[in-house]
């Protein structure tokens, strides 16, 4: 069984495609293999179909992307579920001469207007005779609220939920599986048709059914499965990272053959929990958020979100999705001498700027304080590692200057605040890296008041000795009339 082969599985509560959708929709998969397009219309983000065992190789469909099938203007996830329903569905036939070609057609000539005023005029719109069942527009309705408003188990809340978020008037649509808050179910049907199980079996034996120890029929006890961890687990764990070590990829073992990008992180996990015994973890690639904080890093996520993978006969954990914590005050003090990070051990060395004992209400035109700053991110991306690369041999084979610059960098989707670290190697600007995230704020300032009087490369070291082996950066920036603050004082003196 699936249980036995340690694969989290649920009991689809009605519909499986709506299931996997609600999966998708929820993050806790990356997306479906299936040959059912109405997956599709449910609402899951990425599809996997036309699966060949032989070749290993399948086609990926990607909800995002859907608009470039389609000629349809002001395109909305809305039309295509219009165009899928129009061309006929499992709940509903298609109307005689409507297939998915007039189908688009009539969606692209409505524009915006109500699509329920505009299916009984739809011969109008298509220029052709055409016959619309009496009962067509209100079971379209109908059709419609059983695709957004499907039945679904949620694993969090360990009951059933709508696929979407019910309108103001649910109440009015029995027939797409309503529920009620304390998870009692009619089934979705545009149809009458017999419950699987009755109504009140889904409130009172939710968990039960959704795991697979109750007979979806009759409620007869079939299993004595345990629940699956991610149900006896809180809700909310928390990680911590204590450093980042290198890339991989990772190919799972499954068809269509799928291929993950994947960073190694050093981690720490709560000794209560599940994955106490693991020292090391993997994030996306992709993923930047811990390039540009300083480590050590406690991160939040949901435990239905992590797993343990064994890739090169290592046990990992996954870390699928996670956030970084508000409460990110982890100090060396709170973690084991092994996992502290490069930086705690680096000597205390004086600014050769100014002193913060200056009194800056003397002359403070004439104070010019300049402060060491590391560059964090540069050995996360392999372009920025070239760039440095060439910035290098420019700096210290050809002995030609290397322009730095900095700036804010609002189109950030890890940090809007974020500000980015710029080189020009002979070929224009490239980014190569950020500042670190708790020193923003008092760069932003000094930056928009156009006070930062220079902004200058003060090293690049090839370093084989840290965590990560590459080329790092440091730079010195040069801040007039005032001299930085404390709290970047002190962190300075951690740049090496």
């Amino acid at each position: 069984s699936l249980q036995n082969h340690n694969v989290d599985y649920i009991v689809a509560p009605y519909e499986a495609d709506a299931q996997m959708a609600y999966l998708c929709m929820s993050r806790k998969v990356e997306g479906v293999i299936t040959e059912d397009s109405d997956v599709l219309v449910y609402g899951a983000s990425k599809v996997f179909t036309k699966t060949d065992i032989d070749s290993n190789t399948a086609f990926l469909i990607e909800a995002s992307k859907l608009d470039q099938c389609f000629n349809v203007d002001n395109w909305t996830f809305l039309k295509f579920i219009y165009i899928c329903i129009l061309a006929g569905c499992d709940y509903l036939e298609s109307i005689p001469s409507i297939g998915i070609k007039r189908a688009i057609e009539f969606v692209q000539r409505i524009k915006e207007k109500d699509i329920f005023q505009a299916i009984p005029q739809m011969g109008l719109y298509l220029n052709r005779q055409i016959t619309i069942p009496e009962r067509y527009a209100s079971d379209f309705k109908k059709c419609l609220d059983i695709f957004r408003h499907h039945l679904v188990f949620d694993l969090e809340q360990q009951k059933l939920v709508p696929l979407n978020p019910y309108e103001d008037f649910h109440q009015e649509m029995p027939y797409a599986g309503d529920v009620t808050d304390k998870g009692q179910a009619s089934r979705p049907s545009v149809q009458a048709s017999q419950y699987r199980v009755a109504s009140e079996a889904w409130g009172e034996h939710c968990l039960g059914l959704a795991i697979g120890n109750l007979s979806i029929k009759d409620l007869s006890i079939i299993n004595n499965f345990d629940p699956p961890a991610i149900f006896n687990q809180s809700l909310n764990l928390e990680i911590t990272v204590t450093g980042l070590e290198e890339a991989l990829v990772w190919t799972l073992p499954c068809c269509p053959v799928i291929k993950l990008s994947l960073r190694v992180v050093k981690i720490l996990a709560p000794q209560s929990s599940q994955f106490a015994d693991l020292s090391h973890g993997v994030v996306k690639l992709s993923d930047e958020r811990l390039c540009v904080v300083n480590l050590p890093a406690l991160i939040k996520c949901i435990n239905s979100d992590c797993c343990t993978v064994n890739i090169n006969n290592r046990s990992l954990l996954m870390l699928w999705n996670w956030t970084i914590s508000d409460d990110n005050s982890v100090s060396d003090d709170d973690l084991p001498l092994y996992a502290m990070s490069i930086s705690s051990f680096t000597s205390n060395t004086t600014s050769t700027a100014v002193s913060n004992d200056y009194n800056n209400e003397d002359d403070p035109a004439d104070i010019e304080h300049s402060l060491p700053f590391k560059v964090l991110g540069v050995c996360h991306v392999t372009k920025r590692q070239e760039i440095l690369q060439e910035a290098y041999i420019r700096l210290y084979e050809q002995k030609l200057p290397v322009k730095t610059r900095i700036r804010p960098d609002p189109s950030n989707i890890v940090d809007k605040n974020a500000i980015a670290v710029d080189l020009d190697v002979g070929n224009g600007w490239q980014h190569i890296g950020f500042l670190p995230s708790e020193l923003v704020q008092y760069v932003h300032p000094p930056l928009r008041e156009g006070k930062i009087s220079m902004v200058k490369i003060d090293h690049i070291r090839f370093r084989t000795t840290w965590t990560l082996i590459g080329f790092y950066a440091k730079i010195t920036m040069t801040k007039l009339g005032s001299v930085w603050d404390d709290f970047v004082i002190q962190k300075s003196k951690t740049v090496r």
